[in-house]
């Protein structure tokens, strides 16, 4: 079929997808360079950055899924995304040990984020892998503040361990197969699971935004570019903050046009099934049967106890989504007539 016209991809790119469901990440990703052009230029770049970070997430040694992506936002100018794409394939290059590719991507990064700190520091140390002097102190500018970004301030990012960072990739890979399948709901679900777990992983928090944003949700779209503004200004990131105090001002606005009367916002919503934030009980009345629970905003960041090894948010069974999924599959595909 590719052969007769590149533009009859869509067969190909379910194959890619039941590649990736069977664990054949290395032919799914050869099947997809044949491909993402056609999709690329077909209006099915969203679909096309699904399955790349898929490929990603399960091809950790490989740069290609990361450099298609790049090219993918850069040919659409997704300015939104770009950002994100580049600072994941900076690091896996530097992981990887091509540290002349890392420095090229970080060097763009420091152009369009020079207040960075993060990006500054990754670029000094792969300078350092390359036997390189150290970058030249940059000279001081004033940083633009808006009215919701307070002064950046130092902090120190807490590392993420091991078990976390695995949850993490096997979410977020389960995220991008759900949104390919419009399943949006549960790839919603699934990624509240995850910043419960790492409230303050962007990669996640910006899949989440965008999810809502696609759904309408102008009220917890703000709310989520609030607190990544939040986390940007604390990083000393101040282009990325600001973007995201846009975002949170136009859909606050948005929000308060909706035909239902929106809710107070607050600094962060967690979903009030999980526990372990700073939480406050509201007394229930003589007629309510269930507890409410109300986030308490404060000004102080979240607090979270370490999460048991039984807790129910490592275990993800999606076995029964992926064979409901299946079987429709194969019972479309009988109702077609053969070729």
């Amino acid at each position: 079929m590719l052969a007769r016209d590149p533009k009859h991809y869509a067969m190909a790119s379910k194959v890619v997808m039941a590649m990736l469901e069977l664990g054949q990440a290395d032919n799914a990703l050869l099947l997809l360079d044949e491909i993402r052009h056609a999709m690329a230029t077909n209006d099915d770049a969203e679909s096309l950055a699904q399955m790349l970070h898929a490929l990603a997430a399960r091809l950790t040694g490989r740069l290609e899924p990361h450099e298609w992506l790049v090219e993918l936002y850069t040919q659409v100018n997704d300015a939104f995304h770009l950002p994100e794409a580049l600072a994941q394939l900076g690091q896996a290059a530097a992981a990887g040990g091509h540290f002349d590719r890392a420095k090229e991507v970080y060097e763009q990064l420091i152009e369009r984020s020079p207040e960075d700190q993060n990006i500054r520091a990754n670029l000094e140390q792969v300078r350092a892998r390359l036997g390189m002097n150290p970058l030249k102190a940059p000279a001081a500018t004033p940083v633009p503040v808006v009215e919701e970004v307070v002064a950046a301030k130092e902090f120190v990012e807490p590392p993420l361990d091991e078990e976390t960072e695995q949850f993490i990739t096997v979410a977020l890979t389960d995220v991008d197969l759900f949104s390919s399948y419009g399943l949006t709901p549960k790839a919603i679900d699934l990624l509240e699971r995850v910043i419960v777990r790492a409230p303050r992983y962007t990669p996640a928090l910006e899949k989440l935004l965008d999810l809502h944003l696609g759904e309408g949700n102008n009220q917890r779209t703000a709310e989520l570019a609030a607190h990544l503004m939040k986390i940007h200004t604390e990083r000393g990131d101040s282009a990325n903050a600001e973007r995201f105090a846009e975002l949170c001002r136009r859909f606050q606005r948005a929000a308060s046009l909706d035909p239902a009367p929106a809710e107070p916002m607050v600094e962060f919503a967690i979903p009030p099934a999980e526990r372990g934030f700073d939480v406050s009980m509201k007394a229930p009345s003589a007629d309510e049967a269930v507890e409410e629970f109300v986030i308490a905003p404060t000004d102080a960041p979240h607090k979270m106890e370490p999460p048991s090894p039984h807790d129910s948010v490592h275990e993800l069974d999606l076995s029964d989504e992926w064979a409901s999924i299946s079987e429709d599959a194969i019972g479309a595909a009988g109702d077609r007539p053969p070729n």
